[in-house]
């Protein structure tokens, strides 16, 4: 504000007044820090109290979510459609079914996550009761993206909310449709949670701070960002990021059905999908009917006009739509065979296919995020192969997508191809699985999440040991304290290195515990060699 005042007193009117407007913006700014604080302060202090530790906590702020997405799902589908043009069924099922699927899942499943792991105990330590719990992380902040605005905010919520932890949730600011709405609602039906809207100076500031995890989602760029900004508190982040996941279409492939599903994955929200093919390969002899395919395709979706089309969505801002246009417009050295219209007045860019750019354009160098499709041609399937492994090994893409009758083939691609996930004979479906992990591998991403692996994702494995004082069952007596003889060496080494560990079931280790115990003080840890072949065979005899 010093500086801003400085430059008032010696600038033209239009300086002044947009300094006027940068001192407005920091003053919401600290307003908007300052109330922080002290929400953040709430959460933490109750997160320290244990509450949010008990199963009955979880599962009811789980139903608080998804009775929130039943109650209001008027007002989402009106929100989604205002920031993103999105059609009720894409806003429905993509946004709102799928979360609401994701939280009844996580509440189903938390008596078997939060159950303790029982791991075998190594001879040495017996008596003793080795296991794994799944312990809350704190209060986790989640820093959503546009793209999926209601989603992709409420899916890492709810594994934060399943693995017993507070959450600050800091929405788009591209979306302040359903921003708003989700500061509105979701504190009104879930305890433990803040929302903070604002844009990067707010999102910047809150990265900053200490916090149990960090949940971004979002773009390298700033992915980059927020690991920087993380290392310095050693705070620990899931980066959700992106790339340009390769489409794989072989001779082999059903033509039909790939250039159905391909095109359905490309154009739902306008390509703004972090897992959207980004590019095709095709082989040459398949690639005038795979061209023709998607034109009959893209026309029996959307007709004659896109933009007239009540299925066809929009860009989150104009900028998207001349960045788009940009790419369009350079020497890319191919062909635009279909559409390739924009329009940044009403946030439109059509459905647009492009044949044979080059590999240095940007149209194959950057992550596309609109409803451009590059294909390249080449001349066999192992040829595709290795194109989509050369580019993978520079970077490595969040999904590969191959279509392909060949079991072989794609036995091939998915071992010489490194990806966050893979989909074969279909795209994008495996996003919508809460049965499996979804999340990026190198520059793609860090950490997984959905289901199972969103509780993963939000809690910390604690290593526990239990063992009684008891001095009778003090097997390591002998060996482990001093002073020192070559008998407590080979002692160690017997029981660490010769026997195996107790499996984690009470009657066997009960068992074993036993017998080992009456042999030892019968006989004296003189007689280790004698016993050494009984009991491994008998330990064996028990798995």
């Amino acid at each position: 504000p010093e500086l801003v005042d400085g430059l008032q007193r010696r600038a033209s009117p239009e300086v002044v007044s947009s300094c006027r407007a940068v001192k407005a913006a920091f003053g919401q700014f600290v307003m908007v820090a300052l109330l922080a604080d002290d929400a953040i302060d709430e959460l933490w202090t109750l997160f320290r109290k244990g509450t949010t530790r008990s199963r009955a906590w979880r599962a009811a702020q789980l139903a608080g979510l998804a009775r929130m997405l039943d109650t209001h799902e008027a007002e989402f589908l009106a929100a989604l459609e205002i920031d993103l043009g999105k059609c009720a069924f894409e806003a429905a099922t993509l946004e709102i079914v799928v979360t609401r699927c994701e939280a009844k899942s996580m509440s189903s499943q938390l008596g078997t996550l939060m159950a303790d792991e029982r791991v075998a105990t190594p001879t040495l330590m017996l008596p003793g009761t080795s296991y794994v719990r799944r312990e809350p992380l704190g209060v986790c902040l989640v820093v959503a993206p546009f793209n999926y605005p209601l989603q992709l905010a409420l899916a890492p919520v709810i594994g934060a909310l399943g693995g017993g932890n507070c959450v600050v949730l800091k929405p788009s600011e591209k979306c302040p449709a359903t921003a708003s709405l989700l500061a509105r609602f979701l504190p009104a039906y879930c305890k433990g949670i803040v929302v903070i809207e604002g844009g990067a100076a707010v999102a910047a500031e809150l990265v900053r701070r200490r916090w149990g995890l960090i949940f971004f989602t979002g773009s390298l760029r700033v992915g980059q960002v927020v690991a920087r900004e993380a290392a310095n508190t050693l705070t620990p982040t899931v980066l959700e990021l992106g790339g340009k996941s390769p489409c794989i279409v072989t001779e082999s492939a059903n033509i039909a059905v790939a250039a159905r599903r391909i095109a359905w994955g490309k154009t739902v929200n306008l390509g703004q999908t972090c897992v959207a093919p980004d590019f095709v390969i095709v082989e040459r002899a398949v690639v005038a009917e795979f061209v023709d395919a998607l034109k009959t395709v893209l026309h029996n979706f959307y007709g004659d006009d896109p933009a007239a089309s009540p299925d066809y969505g929009k860009m989150v801002d104009a900028a998207a739509v001349t960045r788009a246009r940009a790419m369009l417009a350079e020497d890319h050295g191919g062909e635009v065979v279909y559409g390739g219209h924009c329009d940044e007045k009403g946030r439109y860019v059509a459905p647009t296919i492009v044949l044979g750019p080059r590999e240095d354009s940007r149209l194959l160098s950057e992550e596309l995020f609109s409803p451009i499709l590059p294909i390249i041609v080449v001349e066999n399937a192992g040829e595709a192969i290795e194109l989509a492994e050369r580019r993978a090994a520079q970077y490595e893409p969040l999904a590969v997508y191959i279509f392909s009758e060949d079991s072989q083939l794609v036995a091939q691609a998915l071992k010489r191809v490194p990806s966050g996930s893979a989909l074969v004979n279909d795209v994008l479906l495996h996003f919508g699985n809460p049965n499996l992990p979804f999340g990026g591998v190198g520059p793609s991403g860090q950490g997984k999440y959905h289901g199972a692996a969103s509780f993963r994702c939000f809690t910390h494995e604690r290593a526990i040991l239990e063992r009684s004082t008891n001095p009778w069952f003090e097997i390591e007596r002998v060996p482990r304290y001093p002073p020192y003889t070559k008998w407590h060496i080979f002692t160690v080494r017997l029981l660490l290195e010769r026997l195996p560990s107790v499996p984690p079931r009470p009657m066997l280790k009960l068992a074993m515990l036993v017998m080992l115990l009456i042999l030892w003080r019968l006989l004296g840890p003189m007689a280790a060699p004698l016993l050494l072949r009984w009991f491994g065979r008998a330990a064996e005899s028990f798995k």
